[in-house]
């Protein structure tokens, strides 16, 4: 049985010390998630952002600055996107990458509370604006991916 707490907003540091990534149970039906109004907002969108001319590169959504591209997305636990919340009650959306460019990391890795067992968490942030993109993830074999919140990115076509 899956207890869900209704989502809400937490102040900054309170998130921070958290490391934004602490685990409460895995979704198994996305539908049953509770989303926020900036993620419902996100989906509705998502139809347009799925045009092949404009997923070749994935952008900050605060300020526009590149992050990753469609190419590197990975499947970790066998999916590209998951959908997690912490015991604040916040739901994230995420996808998976291998590699990113301008993420900065912000403290130091931790091990609980890890969605992927056995690998290591690290919040990090736009290099440009700091908004909170997701995490880093490694484990002790070296293998590192990041998980990149779907709100806080936006697709941008390649210049022809």
């Amino acid at each position: 049985m899956i207890i869900r707490q209704k989502p809400h907003a937490i102040d900054a540091q309170s998130f921070l010390r958290s490391g934004g990534i602490l685990a409460v149970a895995e979704m198994k039906d996305p539908q049953e998630a509770l989303l926020t109004e900036d993620q419902l907002t996100f989906q509705k969108d998502r139809q347009h952002d799925k045009d092949p001319k404009r997923d070749a590169i994935i952008c900050c959504r605060a300020c526009r600055q590149i992050i990753t591209k469609d190419e590197f997305s990975i499947a970790m636990e066998g999916n590209h996107e998951h959908i997690q919340c912490n015991p604040y009650g916040v739901t994230f959306i995420f996808r998976c990458f291998n590699q990113v460019w301008h993420c900065m990391p912000v403290g130091d890795p931790q091990s609980a509370h890890s969605w992927f067992p056995g690998f290591y968490w690290t919040l990090v942030v736009c290099e440009s604006c700091t908004t909170h993109l997701g995490w880093q993830f490694h484990n002790s074999e070296n293998s590192v991916f990041w998980g990149l919140i779907s709100e806080r990115l936006c697709n941008q076509p390649l210049s022809e």
